[in-house]
């Protein structure tokens, strides 16, 4: 009996062949349940942050549907435009046969002179044409300047690298051209775009200065605006 009370009031626990103090054991208990508390809000915040992106991605869905329709309202069929080409053409020929019989009745000094006239005002539409043609040529295309738009919309809530950034255009479906052109044309920083997803990397993981630099690269950052990053991390 005697015995019995001794290992009654030990003030020690053998767990896993250690032995410990009912504090020390109590103590780890605490810390386990803080150490869980932790993980929980981590968890948490995740999945606030990706109900944030969920919300971003509707929109650019909603944005992208929209372009889309533009381009379906811009677009002319291919009969509409044969139409018009065939009256266009047809003008053409009628006002041709007109200048020939007026020709026709008239003396061989007002012949020359219509003639020279005449050569004068066919230079004016076929400069005005070459002028528009190279007004137009200067012109964005509705795709381009979509094409800009949503750039610029992914810019404002996530950090992409040049490549990075085109290549997402194209994931949406602009072609090669339109994508570059986009990109471009916007004023980016990219060592800033760089700085910031290096700052998204280090919020949820971590990293030596080499795996991070490696890491941006791969996001296809230069190794001089990825050097940039860590030095501003603090490496």
């Amino acid at each position: 009996m005697g015995i019995l009370i001794l290992a009654g009031c030990s003030s020690s626990v053998d767990i896993d062949g250690e032995k410990i103090t009912y504090e020390e054991l109590q103590d780890k208990i605490e810390k386990g349940q803080d150490h869980l508390e932790e993980i929980e809000s981590t968890i948490t915040k995740s999945e606030n942050e990706l109900e944030d992106l969920k919300e971003k991605e509707k929109e650019l869905l909603g944005k992208i549907e929209k372009y889309e329709e533009q381009l379906s309202d811009d677009n002319i069929s291919p009969e509409e435009q044969k139409g018009a080409d065939d009256h266009s053409e047809e003008e053409t020929i009628a006002a041709e046969k007109t200048n020939d019989s007026s020709k026709k009745e008239k003396s061989d000094q007002e012949e020359e002179t219509e003639k020279s006239q005449y050569d004068e005002k066919k230079e004016e539409p076929e400069k005005a044409i070459s002028n528009s043609k190279e007004k137009e040529d200067n012109e964005e295309t509705l795709s381009q300047q979509n094409a800009i738009s949503l750039a610029k919309d992914y810019l404002d809530y996530t950090s992409f690298s040049k490549s990075g950034l085109i290549e997402q255009l194209q994931y949406e479906g602009f072609d090669n051209v339109d994508a570059t052109y986009a990109v471009e044309q916007i004023q980016v920083d990219w060592q800033e775009q760089a700085v910031l997803m290096a700052e998204d990397y280090m919020d949820y993981s971590s990293f030596s200065r080499s795996g991070l630099i490696e890491q941006l690269e791969y996001e296809g950052f230069s190794n001089s605006d990825a050097n940039y990053a860590a030095d501003e991390m603090g490496f």
